[in-house]
């Protein structure tokens, strides 16, 4: 399943359960799969890994949605608020995959490999659109979902 279907499967499970819910952030780990060139990493990403964080609006309270061995979307509710998250949404223009072929178009082919990919905000003041941020600490890349900017520095 690629991130951005997981996601808005997630979030009208959780909208429908919980609908005061506010979305803070979506994380998955990339997986590679076979197409006729070989290996690639497309956007595909291993379900049982995925999660996607709320608010719950006005009850200091977090859920967590997810998906059960079967691929049903289950839920954690933890009472205390997420700290250090922003508030945005999950109707981005720019889809993971979209933002992979920008990695691959200025980094070449192999600047994305299996790992972490994130759909959040930047934690830094002034920041008001939220990225993709893929890989780990070591090759961490962003891009900006609305404007397709490639690794720009916390509030630049």
């Amino acid at each position: 399943m690629k991130f951005n279907e997981a996601l808005l499967r997630i979030n009208e499970a959780v909208l429908k359960k919980y609908s005061n819910a506010a979305f803070y952030e979506a994380q998955g780990f990339l997986v590679e799969v076979e197409n006729e060139n070989g290996k690639t990493v497309d956007g595909t990403i291993d379900t049982a890994q995925f999660r996607v964080v709320y608010n719950l609006m006005e009850q200091n309270k977090t859920v967590i949605g997810s998906f059960n061995e079967v691929g049903k979307v289950k839920f954690e509710v933890i009472n205390e608020p997420w700290l250090e998250d922003i508030v945005t949404t999950p109707y981005v223009p720019m889809t993971a995959e979209d933002a992979i072929d920008f990695l691959v178009k200025k980094y070449g082919d192999n600047v994305v490999g299996e790992g972490p990919i994130t759909l959040r905000h930047q934690l830094y003041p002034g920041e008001a659109e939220p990225r993709y941020f893929i890989g780990t600490l070591a090759d961490l890349h962003t891009v900006n979902v609305y404007t397709g900017k490639i690794d720009v520095p916390a509030g630049e």
